[in-house]
């Protein structure tokens, strides 16, 4: 993967956990884990993907799209 995706993917992940209401940041974190598909085209990216995310949403993360 190009260092700036991965970049992107990171600051993506930063800035829904800078999101103060909890329905933003529940909303921005559903709309990276849908589009992490059109981004990382293999299961070792998604899994990398899925790793910067904090606890549950790792969970959520991996049953998403790593099946």
């Amino acid at each position: 993967m190009e260092p700036t995706i991965q970049r992107a993917c990171a600051d993506a992940v930063v800035v829904c956990s800078l999101t103060v209401a909890p329905d933003a940041a529940e909303a921005c974190r559903w709309t990276i884990i849908e589009r992490a598909d059109d981004v990382f085209f293999d299961a070792a990216g998604r899994r990398s993907f899925c790793d910067r995310l904090p606890g549950n949403w790792r969970r959520n993360c991996y049953s998403v799209i790593l099946l």
